[in-house]
């Protein structure tokens, strides 16, 4: 199995690296040859990785939106969210069983947030950006 914990370590850099120049330069001004400088590796095996840049935005925008159901999972669970119907809205209806109601509509607002912000990267029709 080290082949795969390579891969998925090789994986985890280059979405560091990604998210790093993105920050920098934005997504529709990078294209995948700074990335893969940034991570230290050569083009060829980013592409090995990652086919084109809307799959590794897609990694990014899924890496993002776990890290932010983490939170929320947290902070529904947290001892600041005392009351019952409080954390039935975040929850479901009785403790921690599952996503409730709340979860949906933050989910369906991430996803949408997530579509108009990488639209470019995705190839909108009207949108460039560099491959």
């Amino acid at each position: 199995m080290p082949k795969i914990v390579a891969a998925a370590a090789q994986r985890r850099q280059i979405r560091l690296a990604a998210r790093r120049v993105f920050a920098r330069r934005g997504v529709a001004r990078t294209g995948l040859a700074q990335v893969a400088e940034r991570a230290g590796m050569g083009r060829s095996t980013l592409y090995h990785y990652y086919p084109d840049k809307a799959a590794l935005v897609r990694d990014l925008a899924r890496d993002l939106l776990q890290e932010e159901a983490e939170l929320f999972n947290a902070a529904c669970r947290a001892k600041a969210v005392r009351s019952s119907a409080a954390s039935d809205s975040c929850t479901g209806s009785r403790g921690f069983s599952g996503p409730g109601p709340l979860w949906g509509d933050w989910s369906t607002t991430c996803k949408r947030s997530m579509q108009v912000a990488f639209a470019p990267s995705f190839g909108a029709p009207g949108a460039t950006s560099p491959a």
